[in-house]
C-alpha cells in the first residue's frame, strides 16, 4: 500500500491525514515499504500528535512487530512526544516479504527503510533509530550503508561481534542459539518455549548434529550457524571494523553489566566509533547493573541483589533527550551529560567521566608473605 497522493490545494501532510482518514484514535496505520529488489516489508506508523510533519523514530524488528506491548508502549510514548515511530518487520518475518536469513539482508533493507520514511510526508526528513539486542544490530546495518537521513541511534545491547562472541564465543558455539532459531525459525513468532520443551534437557542431551531436525527451521539461520564456524569472509561482511570511520552518527550506547548476551558487542560498536567515525565526540556510553532486556527496561535488583533506587534508571527519559538534542531544534542539550556513566555495583553508585576506559596506566603487583600471610606488594619481594 503506497501513500496517497496530496491534493492541489493542501499540504502534503494535510492529504495523507484525510485520505488515511487516522484524525483522531491511536494514529496508526500499517503499509509496506519498498525495497530496492522489489520486496516491501510491512511497517506499522505511529504518527506523532499534532498536525505538522514530525522526526522519526525507526525500530526494525525480527520479532513482530505488533505483537509485544513493549513496542506498542514506546509507539505510545513518542507519539505523546512529538515524534512518530516506525516500527518494521525485518525480510522474511511477520507479514514482510521474503525469505528470513538472519543478519544478511539487514545492511540494505535498514537503508531503504530509513530512506523511504525520510522522503513520507509526515516525517520531516530527521530518521533516528532505537532498539535491543536485534533491534540494536539492525541500527549498525543500516548505519554502514550510510543512509543520508539517518541523523542518530540508541543502541541497546547490540549484536555485531560476530565469531568472538555470537554465535561463536571464540570457537565455541553458543548453544542458546538453538534455542533462539527455534523461536524465530518460522514467518510467526511461536515463542522460544513452544510446546512446553524443556530446552535445559534437549540442549544437554541432543546431539549437536541432530539440533537442526530438532528445530526444523526455514530460510537458511541454522545452516550457517553450524556451517560458517569460522571469522571467515562471511562473517567479515558483516563486521564493520573497518568501515566505521565512515559511520558519521552519534549514538548512545546502552548495556549491562550482567547483559550475558550482548555486551561485548556494545563495547565493540562504541570503541570502534571513538577510535574510527567522524562523529566520535558525540558518542555516549551508559552501562547499568542490568541483564540482557533490562537494559532496556531497568531495575533495580538483579540476581536477588538491590542495588537501590539509582540503578532503575529512566531509560524513556534517556532516550526522549537524546533524540531531543538530534531530531529537534531547541532540544534540552547533552551538555551537562558525562561522555561515560557506568554503575558500580560495589559502590552501588554511577561513576561519570568523558573518557573510555577509564584506567590511563599500568599497576604491577606481587605475590608475597608477611609472616605466614599473604600479601600484594607493589615491589617485588626480596626472597621469592
Amino acid at each position: 500500500m503506497q501513500a496517497p497522493v496530496a491534493d492541489s490545494d493542501s499540504s502534503p501532510f494535510d492529504s495523507f491525514i484525510s485520505r488515511m482518514s487516522i484524525q483522531s484514535g491511536p494514529r496508526r496505520f500499517e503499509i509496506g515499504i519498498p525495497m530496492r529488489d522489489g520486496a516491501e516489508l510491512a511497517a506499522d506508523v505511529y504518527l506523532a500528535s499534532g498536525d505538522a510533519p514530525a522526526p522519526a523514530i525507526v525500530e526494525i524488528t525480527p520479532y513482530d512487530k505488533g505483537r509485544s506491548s513493549m513496542i506498542t508502549d514506546e509507539a505510545a510514548m513518542y507519539q505523546e512526544h512529538s515524534y512518530t515511530f516506525v516500527v518494521v518487520d525485518t525480510r522474511g518475518r511477520g507479514k514482510s516479504e521474503g525469505e528470513w536469513t538472519a543478519f544478511v539482508n539487514d545492511p540494505a533493507d535498514g537503508h531503504d527503510v530509513i530512506e523511504w520514511v525520510a522522503a513520507q510526508p509526515w516525517s520531516t526528513g530527521r530518521v533516528g533509530m532505537t532498539g535491543l539486542s536485534y533491534m540494536g544490530w539492525t541500527q549498525w546495518a543500516a548505519a554502514s550503508e550510510r543512509p543520508p537521513h539517518l541523523t542518530c541511534m540508541v543502541s541497546t545491547s547490540a549484536a555485531g561481534r560476530w565469531q568472538e562472541e555470537i554465535p561463536y564465543t571464540h570457537g565455541a558455539f553458543q548453544l542458546f542459539f538453538a534455542w533462539w532459531v527455534y523461536g524465530t525459525r518460522r514467518r510467526i513468532a511461536e515463542g522460544h518455549s513452544a510446546q512446553d520443551i524443556d530446552w535445559d534437557t534437549v540442549l544437554a542431551t541432543l546431539p549437536y548434529g541432530k539440533l537442526g531436525d530438532f528445530i526444523n527451521p526455514t530460510g537458511r539461520s541454522w545452516e550457517i550457524f553450524t556451517d560458517q564456524d569460522r571469522l571467515d569472509e562471511f562473517w567479515m561482511s558483516l563486521r564493520f571494523d573497518d568501515r566505521y570511520s565512515s559511520i558519521d552518527v552519534p549514538c548512545l550506547h546502552v548495556s549491562g553489566w550482567y547483559d550475558l548476551e550482548d555486551l561485548l558487542g556494545a563495547f565493540h560498536h562504541y570503541e570502534h566509533m571513538l577510535a574510527a567515525s567522524p562523529a566520535a565526540a558525540n558518542q555516549y556510553l551508559l552501562v547499568g547493573p542490568w541483564s540482557h532486556v533490562a537494559s532496556r527496561y531497568p531495575s533495580r535488583r538483579h540476581g536477588g541483589v538491590d542495588f537501590g533506587a539509582a540503578a532503575a534508571h529512566d531509560m524513556d527519559a534517556e532516550h526522549l533527550r537524546w533524540f531531543d538534542h538530534w531530531l529537534k531544534d531547541g532540544g534540552p542539550g547533552l551538555d551537562d551529560v558525562a561522555k561515560v556513566r557506568l554503575f558500580d555495583p560495589g559502590r552501588r553508585t554511577w561513576r561519570a567521566t568523558q573518557g573510555w576506559p577509564l584506567a590511563n596506566s599500568t599497576l604491577s603487583l606481587y605475590v608475597g608473605n608477611n609472616d605466614g600471610s599473604g600479601v600484594l606488594l607493589d615491589t617485588p619481594p626480596a626472597t621469592e
